[in-house]
């Protein structure tokens, strides 16, 4: 896990975006500075090509509401013991849970063990881990206070049940600067 340093002046620092920018302001910051967490997304999924600043606008958005981000790194989570993997996931969301507000950020996460069941890969460590991501993104004790943020290029690559609402409900395409 790694914490991201908010973006100094929040998205005042970014240029353009106006769309994505104008979709936060109106869907998350003002439900939560409302105190309408039930009406704040749990899971955004920020999808667009490498370098168009899913990153930063995550840290922006940390920057704007006052949230911590975390970064989730999937390859230092996996263990070569069995259930050191599952043990390293339940700490990374404890954590999300402790610091929150915040934002838990995994990037590429169609690369990852969490964006798909396994069951073609004959792993049942994979299994685990989208089971646990499914059931934190369920948690709807977090929503408002944990806000999953997962950046692909390829969204066609995640599994189904990650898209439904209520986990990663919401897509964003957050496309090249022009």
């Amino acid at each position: 896990v790694e914490m991201l340093e908010p973006l100094p002046g929040g998205f005042a620092s970014i240029g353009g975006m106006q769309q994505f920018l104008t979709w936060f302001r109106t869907e998350v910051i003002a439900p939560l500075r409302a105190g309408r967490l039930r009406e704040v997304p749990r899971g955004l999924l920020l999808v667009g090509p490498p370098g168009t600043g899913k990153t930063l606008l995550v840290q922006a958005a940390a920057w704007e509401l006052g949230f911590h981000a975390i970064q989730l790194h999937m390859a230092q989570i996996l263990g070569g013991i069995v259930g050191t993997s599952e043990r390293n996931l339940q700490k990374i969301f404890r954590l999300a849970r402790d610091l929150a507000p915040t934002f838990l950020f995994i990037d590429e996460i169609d690369q990852s063990l969490l964006g798909q069941r396994g069951e073609s890969s004959g792993s049942p460590v994979a299994g685990n881990l989208f089971g646990a991501m499914l059931q934190f993104l369920g948690d709807p004790s977090l929503q408002g206070r944990v806000i999953v943020v997962g950046a692909t290029n390829h969204p066609e690559r995640l599994d189904p049940a990650l898209r439904r609402p209520g986990r990663f409900g919401v897509t964003f395409p957050i496309l090249s600067p022009d």
